[in-house]
C-alpha cells in the first residue's frame, strides 16, 4: 500500500510527518503539487520535531486551538519553518506573524507558515 509521502518527489522528507502516512486512497494531486513547491520554495532540508523554544509560536493561551496539525521542517539556510493546517480560516495568526500559504494538510483546511 501507498502512503501519501510515497507519491510526493520528497518521500524522505514527508515519511516523518503525520500527514504523510495516511493511505493513498483519499490523496488529492492539489495536495501533493503543494508540498512538492514547498520544498522547493522554502529551501527545505528535512523535518523534525518543533524545538521547545518555538513552542510559543505555536501554543497561545488566549486560543489554545489556534494551531493545528503542526509540521516543522529545517531549511539549507539553517532556518525554522513551522507549518499549521487548522480547518477554518485563523486571521489571528496573521496578526502573529504567520502567513497562509496553499493547502497541505487538506483542501478542507487552511495552511500558515512561520518562518523562524
Amino acid at each position: 500500500m501507498k502512503y501519501f509521502y510515497d507519491c510526493t518527489k520528497y518521500p524522505r522528507i514527508y515519511d516523518g510527518t503525520y500527514w504523510g502516512h495516511f493511505s493513498r486512497e483519499n490523496l488529492e494531486q492539489e495536495l501533493i503539487d503543494n508540498r512538492n513547491n514547498f520544498i522547493n520554495d522554502y529551501h527545505i532540508k528535512r523535518s523534525c520535531k518543533t524545538p521547545k523554544k518555538f513552542d510559543k509560536y505555536v501554543q497561545f493561551k488566549d486560543e489554545p486551538f489556534l494551531c493545528d496539525h503542526i509540521e516543522c521542517y529545517y531549511t539549507t539556510d539553517k532556518k525554522y519553518i513551522i507549518v499549521c493546517s487548522p480547518y477554518g480560516e485563523r486571521p489571528t495568526l496573521l496578526t502573529k506573524g504567520w502567513k497562509q500559504i496553499p493547502p497541505m494538510y487538506s483542501t478542507s483546511a487552511t495552511t500558515y507558515l512561520k518562518e523562524i
